[in-house]
């Protein structure tokens, strides 16, 4: 007798359970949107914020630092990046490579940034081994500045890696190694 009042109040309680669930999910439960518009309110808070950030060019023999204010959607370094092939600000002479997309920025477990920018980067680079070096350098000091807990920078081009981007230096492995050379250029 026990047994079958414990189960007939085990019945009661789950049809109210899944009652109540079958009410709350068509809206007859009134359900608090106060909180979800605080936490919209506070996602748009953070998806559009005005930063200042530090942009590195290559010019000449070095490189040459802009800082800019720019309202950030999103990722930090994929802004970053975007301002950076914009090209330096009044600048006489078009930046090169011109019209490259950045197709994303992801961030390896191995505290590497990985960039993925479009063939342009390759295709739309003419210049000189030392022009490249600074361009390579240009982009990690853009990458980390935005992001100062990453460890190195890796360049891909439309999703995979490629040996070179002028035909001068080599972007298999991240980019610290190769523009820092043992205590020379770059340190």
């Amino acid at each position: 007798m026990k047994m079958s009042k414990f189960l007939i109040f085990i019945v009661i309680f789950l049809l109210l359970g899944i009652g109540a669930g079958i009410l709350y999910s068509k809206g007859k439960i009134a359900k608090s949107k106060e909180p979800q518009a605080v936490m919209a309110n506070q996602i748009e808070g953070l998806k559009r914020q005005s930063r200042t950030l530090n942009i590195f060019f290559p010019s000449k023999e070095s490189l040459q630092m802009e800082q800019r204010i720019v309202e950030v959607e999103g990722s930090l370094v994929e802004t970053a990046l975007m301002e950076f092939f914009k090209g330096p600000a009044g600048a006489e002479e078009p930046f090169e490579p011109s019209m490259v997309g950045v197709l994303g920025v992801y961030n390896g477990i191995d505290g590497i940034i990985y960039v993925n920018l479009s063939d342009e980067v390759r295709k739309n680079f003419s210049n000189t081994a030392l022009y490249e070096f600074l361009f390579l350098r240009a982009l990690f000091e853009t990458v980390i500045s935005a992001s100062p807990e990453t460890k190195d920078v890796k360049i891909l081009v439309e999703g995979k890696e490629i040996e070179t981007i002028g035909g001068h230096i080599s972007t298999i492995k991240p980019l610290r190694e190769t523009i820092f050379i043992d205590g020379g250029i770059g340190e």
